[in-house]
């Protein structure tokens, strides 16, 4: 009764709880914040034929569709064809793009008196969609391995740790767990984090973080 006194705890407890409700409205309102390659998306390939340099593609882009609103990247072994992948290209930008790409790589005209050709033609470049990309296939490989470790630590902490009573110490164990996951994925909705490669580092972290908090409060109980 005195722990569920401490107002330092009553505190804790209650800015946990603001927290992880501010996160469940936002994402059922706005979603998390979803890296471009995560979430539906619409694409384009160029073909250079020559050594690129993305990041020059990339300031193109940028004028087209917004600073940070794109990725450029390499496709091919020999990097001479991009990708550009954007939420949504009109024909209109692709068409912008194009032109934008052709200035970077004049090209000479073959015949004397002769117009020089364009490097790109925007009529044969086709806009491809991708409304499958979704983040929880990005975290799909993780899952699994996730939850086979965790079901063997439970058991280990219920062995290590049976005489503070086993249902006990794997309830607790679950509920730190999932707590600080729910606190975590509630927190990078409210500053609107960008959901993608840096996730499952910062997931791992939290997740080792409370396993390491599990078994030191299990010892602290079991030498009192």
């Amino acid at each position: 009764m005195k722990q569920l006194k401490d107002p330092k705890k009553i505190f804790f407890y209650i800015v946990l709880a603001i927290i992880i409700i501010a996160g469940i409205v936002l994402v059922a309102t706005k979603g998390f914040n979803v890296e471009l390659k995560y979430r539906a998306n619409k694409k384009i390939e160029l073909a250079i034929g020559e050594t690129v340099d993305v990041s020059k593609i990339q300031e193109k882009a940028d004028e087209v569709f917004g600073k940070g609103k794109s990725i450029v990247q390499v496709v091919e072994i020999f990097q001479d064809s991009v990708q550009i992948t954007a939420e949504e290209i009109s024909e209109e930008q692709k068409n912008s793009i194009v032109e934008k790409v052709n200035e970077l790589f004049p090209q000479e005209a073959t015949t004397e008196g002769e117009e020089p050709t364009q490097l790109l033609d925007a009529s044969k470049i086709t806009i491809d969609s991708n409304e499958n990309a979704r983040l929880r296939d990005f975290l799909k490989p993780y899952i699994i391995p996730t939850i086979v470790v965790t079901l063997v630590i439970l058991v280990y902490y219920a062995i290590l740790y049976r005489k503070l009573g086993v249902k006990k110490v794997i309830i607790k164990s679950v509920l730190i767990i999932v707590l600080s996951q729910l606190v975590l994925l509630s927190i990078l909705a409210i500053v609107r984090f960008p959901m993608g490669k840096l996730t499952t580092p910062l997931i791992l972290l939290v997740y080792v973080t409370s396993l390491i908090y599990t078994s030191g409060s299990f010892i602290k109980k079991a030498k009192s």
